[in-house]
């Protein structure tokens, strides 16, 4: 049976089900169930089923309870996969003594701040209205910050200085970090940064310095990743902060790269075919990099609709949930801010008929895009630094990652193995969701059968001994 037949059958046995034990209508397949198709889209699949068991609310608690419960367990599964990688790219077995030059008293490791920040965030100021909600633990001077991102933005603002980075966030320093916007020797390229080990580092492996940085990184939080999924879909922030064509089709390339890797087979070679592009890929990204940059969204109901989330919007949500103390504070937030996020797009359909389905359209896509910006964190200047300095190390000062795409390819093991941990993480969820209520549902309907076979053997048996017929129908109303 071709995996569309299966799907059909699932869902026939559903319906069939809710229509025993007088449940709601099943929605339209053509419109609400856009994984009936021969693809093996798992992701897409169980969050059908649970359209048609449960629908929006369901949904609902799927992103809430990956965005707030799950996030321990998400960036424990990166940095697993962190540390394992680099491991991996220093040696086979040995773990080597850090070479002299990244040493305290050696030349460093340099680079130029583009060659770790794909996406310029370093040109956003972490204190304007953009910056807040794309930086974390922005303190009063920035240097002294736990993020990694926010501090490197201050180091570079003080120009020719030497920071000390990990303190703030492991009370033990591990990095020395300086940027100079000039190179006055002419020997270094302007906007360089050089990177050492902290004098305390000398005399540990290079292994105990790359674990140990990657402990004191925060790769993200419940506000800022959802932030960055609906930037992902609608383009609100990159609208705002005027992100730049060429950034927004590498957006979408990388995207496009993630999602082949996901749908792959676990079995498959991960080879260069998954790092290229077709002319319809192509167009395609030059596409959702114009409607990115343009803040909006076309969606399709009875009629094609632009719909987007507004800045406002995502400031308000992420100011909500970064305040609440509590993990049911910001569940409760979370929750809110997807029921109010919903609300507003389903408002740009005209037709009343179509609010739920852009409702759900809306949660799904949500669903779908969780894993591509976890993905994507790892694109972030605080995991590709720790990543340029060892390449650098194993294969020369002149190793680099000319774009994302070029590290993805370099590091696709790495992507690979993030990618199905972090869909596994969020299948799971989905899975749990949809056994509890299909559970639920064949319960109801075998209390339903026996029911049914209760009713008719007592009617028949009434009936033997003379009770009216309207008696029988009375009766049968109180069972």
């Amino acid at each position: 049976m071709s995996v569309l037949n299966q799907k059909k059958k699932a869902f026939g046995n559903i319906a069939a089900l809710r229509t025993l034990t007088e449940g709601m209508p099943s929605l339209k397949t053509s419109s609400s169930f856009p994984s009936i198709n021969n693809n093996g889209d798992t992701t897409t699949f169980l969050c059908d089923l649970i359209k048609s068991l449960v629908g929006y609310d369901a949904l609902v608690q799927t992103i809430t309870d990956t965005l707030v419960y799950n996030m321990p367990t998400i960036e424990r599964e990166i940095k697993n996969a962190l540390k394992i990688e680099l491991k991996s790219i220093v040696s086979c077995g040995i773990d080597p003594s850090l070479p002299d030059f990244i040493k305290s008293s050696g030349t460093g490791i340099k680079f130029t701040v583009d060659k770790i920040d794909f996406t310029n965030l370093m040109k956003i100021d972490p204190n304007s209205e953009g910056g807040k909600i794309q930086y974390n633990d922005r303190t009063t001077n920035l240097i002294d910050s736990k993020d990694f991102n926010t501090f490197l933005y201050q180091t570079i603002q003080n120009n020719g200085s030497i920071e000390d980075w990990g303190y703030a966030s492991t009370n033990n320093n591990i990095l020395l970090v300086a940027f100079n916007s000039t190179d006055v020797s002419h020997i270094d390229p302007n906007n360089t940064l050089t990177v050492k080990a902290h004098p305390t580092y000398d005399t540990k492996t290079l292994t105990q310095l790359n674990n140990d940085y990657i402990d004191s990184i925060s790769l993200f939080n419940t506000e800022n990743l959802l932030t960055n999924i609906i930037n992902a879909i609608f383009g609100t922030v990159a609208n705002f902060t005027n992100k730049s064509l060429k950034q927004l089709e590498n957006d979408a390339k990388t995207n496009t790269v993630i999602d082949k890797i996901l749908n792959s087979d676990n079995k498959d070679v991960i080879s260069d075919k998954y790092f290229s592009f077709t002319n319809e890929e192509q167009n395609k990204h030059q596409e959702e990099a114009k409607n990115r940059k343009a803040g909006v969204k076309t969606i399709t109901t009875s009629n094609p609709v632009s719909t987007s989330i507004s800045f406002a919007t995502v400031t308000g949500f992420n100011q909500t949930i970064s305040s609440s103390t509590t993990l049911l504070g910001k569940k409760d937030a979370v929750s809110t801010s997807l029921n109010q996020m919903s609300n507003q797009v389903a408002s740009a359909a005209k037709n009343p008929v179509d609010h739920e389905a852009v409702k759900l359209g809306f949660i799904q896509e949500i669903i779908n895009t969780i894993t591509k910006t976890v993905v994507n964190s790892i694109l972030s200047p605080k995991v590709v630094a720790i990543f340029i300095i060892n390449y650098k190390i194993i294969y020369g000062p002149t190793a680099t990652f000319n774009d994302p795409i070029d590290f993805l390819k370099k590091n696709k093991v790495l992507v690979h193995n993030i990618t199905k941990r972090i869909g596994g993480i969020i299948i799971q969820v989905l899975l749990n969701i949809a056994l509890k209520k299909i559970a639920e549902l064949v319960a109801a309907g075998a209390l339903k059968q026996q029911i049914d076979k209760t009713q008719s053997n007592l009617t028949q048996l009434l009936s033997l001994i003379g009770v009216s017929q309207n008696m029988l129908r009375q009766i049968k109303g109180f069972l």
